[in-house]
Protein backbone atom coordinates (compact mmCIF):
# COMPACT_ATOMS: atom_id res chain seq x y z
CA UNK A 1 0.00 0.00 0.00
CA UNK A 2 1.34 3.71 -0.98
CA UNK A 3 0.67 6.45 0.05
CA UNK A 4 1.59 9.64 -2.06
CA UNK A 5 1.05 13.00 -0.89
CA UNK A 6 -2.34 12.28 0.57
CA UNK A 7 -3.24 13.55 3.89
CA UNK A 8 -4.70 11.86 6.97
CA UNK A 9 -5.05 11.53 10.65
CA UNK A 10 -3.18 8.97 12.82
CA UNK A 11 -2.78 8.94 16.61
CA UNK A 12 0.27 7.13 16.20
CA UNK A 13 2.04 4.78 13.76
CA UNK A 14 2.97 1.04 14.49
CA UNK A 15 5.53 -0.54 12.90
CA UNK A 16 6.12 -4.88 12.84
CA UNK A 17 8.66 -6.40 11.48
CA UNK A 18 8.50 -9.46 9.13
CA UNK A 19 7.58 -11.94 11.17
CA UNK A 20 5.07 -9.77 13.42
CA UNK A 21 7.12 -10.93 16.84
CA UNK A 22 8.07 -7.13 17.88
CA UNK A 23 7.07 -3.81 16.49
CA UNK A 24 8.06 0.10 17.18
CA UNK A 25 5.80 2.54 18.29
CA UNK A 26 5.48 6.35 17.21
CA UNK A 27 3.33 8.48 19.12
CA UNK A 28 2.79 12.04 17.52
CA UNK A 29 2.44 14.60 20.61
CA UNK A 30 4.31 17.77 18.73
CA UNK A 31 2.36 20.99 18.80
CA UNK A 32 4.07 22.13 15.23
CA UNK A 33 4.20 20.15 12.13
CA UNK A 34 6.94 18.10 10.84
CA UNK A 35 7.93 16.36 8.18
CA UNK A 36 9.87 12.49 9.10
CA UNK A 37 11.78 10.48 6.45
CA UNK A 38 12.07 7.14 6.85
CA UNK A 39 15.03 5.54 5.49
CA UNK A 40 14.22 2.95 2.44
CA UNK A 41 16.61 0.21 4.01
CA UNK A 42 16.49 -2.29 5.87
CA UNK A 43 19.03 -2.48 9.48
CA UNK A 44 19.67 0.92 9.50
CA UNK A 45 17.36 4.52 10.30
CA UNK A 46 19.62 6.96 9.32
CA UNK A 47 22.52 7.56 7.11
CA UNK A 48 23.60 11.10 8.20
CA UNK A 49 25.72 13.73 6.78
CA UNK A 50 26.87 17.19 8.26
CA UNK A 51 24.84 17.96 11.27
CA UNK A 52 23.73 21.46 12.25
CA UNK A 53 22.32 21.49 15.91
CA UNK A 54 21.01 24.86 17.60
CA UNK A 55 21.81 24.01 21.12
CA UNK A 56 23.81 22.16 23.41
CA UNK A 57 24.58 18.26 22.76
CA UNK A 58 25.87 16.99 26.45
CA UNK A 59 27.42 13.22 26.79
CA UNK A 60 27.07 11.83 30.10
CA UNK A 61 29.51 9.65 32.25
CA UNK A 62 29.45 6.62 32.48
CA UNK A 63 31.35 4.95 35.46
CA UNK A 64 33.61 2.86 34.95
CA UNK A 65 34.23 -0.77 37.40
CA UNK A 66 37.14 -0.12 39.62
CA UNK A 67 39.36 -3.25 38.86
CA UNK A 68 43.43 -4.15 38.55
CA UNK A 69 42.91 -3.69 34.64
CA UNK A 70 39.94 -1.38 34.44
CA UNK A 71 37.92 -2.58 31.34
CA UNK A 72 36.32 0.24 28.82
CA UNK A 73 33.51 -0.73 26.35
CA UNK A 74 33.60 2.04 23.99
CA UNK A 75 30.02 0.96 22.86
CA UNK A 76 28.49 2.85 26.12
CA UNK A 77 29.36 6.22 25.12
CA UNK A 78 31.85 8.55 24.94
CA UNK A 79 33.04 9.94 28.44
CA UNK A 80 33.87 7.94 31.10
CA UNK A 81 35.06 8.38 35.24
CA UNK A 82 36.57 5.77 37.33
CA UNK A 83 37.95 6.39 40.55
CA UNK A 84 40.91 4.37 41.43
CA UNK A 85 41.77 1.83 44.69
CA UNK A 86 44.64 1.36 43.81
CA UNK A 87 47.55 1.53 41.10
CA UNK A 88 45.90 0.42 37.86
CA UNK A 89 45.96 -0.17 34.17
CA UNK A 90 43.99 1.20 31.47
CA UNK A 91 42.77 -2.07 29.45
CA UNK A 92 42.35 -2.13 25.77
CA UNK A 93 38.72 -0.90 24.74
CA UNK A 94 35.98 -3.13 22.99
CA UNK A 95 33.69 -1.88 20.61
CA UNK A 96 35.63 0.62 19.26
CA UNK A 97 35.65 2.21 16.08
CA UNK A 98 37.70 4.49 14.21
CA UNK A 99 37.26 8.07 15.05
CA UNK A 100 35.68 7.76 18.66
CA UNK A 101 36.57 10.85 20.88
CA UNK A 102 35.83 11.37 24.33
CA UNK A 103 37.66 11.97 28.21
CA UNK A 104 38.25 9.61 30.61
CA UNK A 105 38.98 10.57 33.83
CA UNK A 106 40.44 8.71 36.60
CA UNK A 107 39.83 9.79 40.14
CA UNK A 108 41.89 9.62 43.26
CA UNK A 109 40.49 8.18 46.38
CA UNK A 110 41.36 8.93 50.11
CA UNK A 111 44.21 7.42 49.70
CA UNK A 112 45.60 9.49 46.51
CA UNK A 113 49.10 8.83 44.66
CA UNK A 114 47.16 5.87 42.68
CA UNK A 115 49.25 5.71 39.29
CA UNK A 116 47.67 4.46 35.99
CA UNK A 117 49.63 2.48 33.44
CA UNK A 118 48.35 1.74 30.13
CA UNK A 119 48.47 -1.61 27.23
CA UNK A 120 49.47 -1.88 24.18
CA UNK A 121 46.46 0.03 22.91
CA UNK A 122 46.73 3.47 24.79
CA UNK A 123 49.76 6.02 23.44
CA UNK A 124 50.42 9.07 24.06
CA UNK A 125 51.69 12.09 21.71
CA UNK A 126 55.10 13.53 21.77
CA UNK A 127 56.17 9.90 23.05
CA UNK A 128 55.93 10.48 26.92
CA UNK A 129 53.83 9.51 29.11
CA UNK A 130 51.24 11.34 31.54
CA UNK A 131 51.74 11.17 35.41
CA UNK A 132 48.64 11.33 37.04
CA UNK A 133 47.89 14.08 40.10
CA UNK A 134 48.62 12.36 43.26
CA UNK A 135 46.32 14.68 45.94
CA UNK A 136 43.40 12.52 47.20
CA UNK A 137 40.38 13.17 45.77
CA UNK A 138 41.64 15.13 42.20
CA UNK A 139 40.67 14.30 39.17
CA UNK A 140 42.24 14.42 35.61
CA UNK A 141 41.01 14.42 32.22
CA UNK A 142 42.35 12.01 29.82
CA UNK A 143 41.11 13.45 26.50
CA UNK A 144 41.40 10.49 23.53
CA UNK A 145 41.27 9.36 20.01
CA UNK A 146 40.78 5.96 18.41
CA UNK A 147 42.73 6.53 15.35
CA UNK A 148 41.85 2.82 13.55
CA UNK A 149 40.13 -0.20 14.73
CA UNK A 150 40.41 -3.35 12.81
CA UNK A 151 38.78 -6.41 14.51
CA UNK A 152 39.00 -9.52 12.32
CA UNK A 153 39.43 -13.17 11.85
CA UNK A 154 43.29 -13.64 9.44
CA UNK A 155 44.99 -16.44 7.65
CA UNK A 156 48.38 -16.78 7.32
CA UNK A 157 51.12 -18.81 5.00
CA UNK A 158 54.00 -20.73 6.66
CA UNK A 159 56.52 -18.85 4.73
CA UNK A 160 59.80 -16.35 5.20
CA UNK A 161 58.08 -13.98 5.27
CA UNK A 162 54.47 -15.08 6.40
CA UNK A 163 51.69 -13.42 4.37
CA UNK A 164 48.20 -12.39 5.93
CA UNK A 165 45.11 -12.17 4.37
CA UNK A 166 42.47 -9.66 5.64
CA UNK A 167 39.96 -8.89 2.84
CA UNK A 168 40.09 -5.55 1.88
CA UNK A 169 41.35 -4.51 5.24
CA UNK A 170 41.83 -1.09 5.16
CA UNK A 171 44.94 -0.84 6.95
CA UNK A 172 48.31 1.07 6.17
CA UNK A 173 51.75 0.61 7.11
CA UNK A 174 53.14 1.30 10.12
CA UNK A 175 50.11 0.11 12.14
CA UNK A 176 50.15 -1.97 15.49
CA UNK A 177 48.44 -5.04 16.00
CA UNK A 178 47.81 -8.01 17.94
CA UNK A 179 47.17 -11.64 17.71
CA UNK A 180 44.55 -14.16 19.45
CA UNK A 181 43.51 -17.12 18.53
CA UNK A 182 41.38 -20.21 19.50
CA UNK A 183 44.39 -22.78 18.64
CA UNK A 184 47.86 -22.38 17.97
CA UNK A 185 49.46 -19.88 15.52
CA UNK A 186 52.31 -20.76 13.93
CA UNK A 187 55.96 -21.10 15.29
CA UNK A 188 57.37 -17.32 14.99
CA UNK A 189 53.70 -15.72 15.81
CA UNK A 190 52.90 -15.10 19.19
CA UNK A 191 49.50 -13.59 21.17
CA UNK A 192 49.17 -10.98 23.23
CA UNK A 193 52.41 -9.60 21.43
CA UNK A 194 52.34 -6.33 19.66
CA UNK A 195 53.60 -6.20 16.17
CA UNK A 196 53.47 -3.83 13.42
CA UNK A 197 51.76 -3.72 9.81
CA UNK A 198 53.68 -3.66 6.63
CA UNK A 199 50.94 -3.68 3.58
CA UNK A 200 51.29 -5.40 0.85
CA UNK A 201 47.93 -4.53 -1.30
CA UNK A 202 44.36 -4.34 -0.38
CA UNK A 203 44.18 -8.22 1.21
CA UNK A 204 47.83 -8.91 2.20
CA UNK A 205 50.37 -7.70 4.30
CA UNK A 206 53.22 -8.78 6.95
CA UNK A 207 53.93 -8.36 10.16
CA UNK A 208 57.46 -6.93 12.05
CA UNK A 209 58.45 -7.22 15.86
CA UNK A 210 59.15 -3.74 15.74
CA UNK A 211 59.19 -0.49 13.99
CA UNK A 212 63.10 -0.77 13.33
CA UNK A 213 62.70 -4.22 11.91
CA UNK A 214 59.89 -2.70 9.44
CA UNK A 215 62.08 0.46 8.48
CA UNK A 216 64.19 -2.49 7.45
CA UNK A 217 61.96 -4.64 5.82
CA UNK A 218 62.26 -7.35 8.07
CA UNK A 219 59.19 -9.29 8.21
CA UNK A 220 58.09 -12.25 10.69
CA UNK A 221 58.89 -15.66 9.33
CA UNK A 222 56.53 -18.53 10.18
CA UNK A 223 56.83 -22.33 10.36
CA UNK A 224 55.72 -25.63 11.86
CA UNK A 225 51.50 -26.38 11.85
CA UNK A 226 48.13 -23.96 12.80
CA UNK A 227 45.07 -25.01 14.33
CA UNK A 228 41.64 -23.15 15.13
CA UNK A 229 40.60 -19.77 14.34
CA UNK A 230 43.23 -16.71 14.12
CA UNK A 231 42.03 -13.32 15.28
CA UNK A 232 43.73 -9.67 14.92
CA UNK A 233 43.12 -6.53 16.05
CA UNK A 234 44.74 -3.39 14.64
CA UNK A 235 43.51 -0.70 16.71
CA UNK A 236 45.44 2.59 18.43
CA UNK A 237 44.02 5.19 20.85
CA UNK A 238 46.11 8.71 21.56
CA UNK A 239 45.93 10.32 25.08
CA UNK A 240 46.59 13.62 26.22
CA UNK A 241 46.45 14.46 29.89
CA UNK A 242 44.74 17.67 31.33
CA UNK A 243 45.83 17.60 34.98
CA UNK A 244 43.52 18.79 38.30
CA UNK A 245 44.41 22.15 39.72
CA UNK A 246 44.59 22.37 43.23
Amino acid sequence: MQFLGQQFYVPFLRLWNATKTFYSTFQFTGTANRTHTLQDRDGTLADLGAQTFDGAQRGVFKTLADASTIAVDLSLGNNFRVVLGGNRTLGTPTNGGEGQQGVISPCQDATGSRALAYTWFWTYGGGFVGILSTTAFTFDMLSYTVNYWLLSTFTVTSATPGVFTVVAHGMVSGRQCQLSTTGALYTGLSAATTYFVHVIDANTFHLSTSMVNLRAGTYVATSGSQSGVHTIHCAAGTLSLLKATP
